[in-house]
């Protein structure tokens, strides 16, 4: 999750925490401001951190299958079969072709 979902998620805090500030009693003290984007900073950091943990369990259960499923002299292949699963759950943008060419230990060209 994006920190600017988060924020929109909590657009109301979001809107209290400015108000607070531009308070003339408040003296422009940012400092509920500053939490405000703390605590949805906190929530973002958390959820990311679920959803790496349940990708990584899927990443060591993919694993350890394809080892399973694929023994001896095809280790190559089951080292690139971990390689692709491990980009499919964890890029953001895919594997580029230097990288592919790279577990395949080809020249990219």
């Amino acid at each position: 999750m994006h920190l600017s979902i988060a924020i929109r998620k909590q657009r109301s805090k979001y809107y209290k925490a400015f108000e607070i500030c531009e308070n003339e009693l408040n003296c422009s003290d940012l400092t509920p401001f500053v939490l405000f984007f703390l605590n949805a900073l906190e929530d973002v950091l958390e959820h990311e951190t679920m959803v790496l943990k349940e990708k990584n369990e899927t990443f060591k259960k993919y694993t350890k299958k394809i080892f399973e499923v694929i023994k001896g002299s095809k280790k190559a292949d089951a080292e690139f079969l971990t390689f692709l699963a491990a980009q499919t759950l964890f890029s953001v943008d895919g594997a580029r072709k230097i990288e592919i060419a790279q577990a395949l230990n080809k020249s990219d060209n």
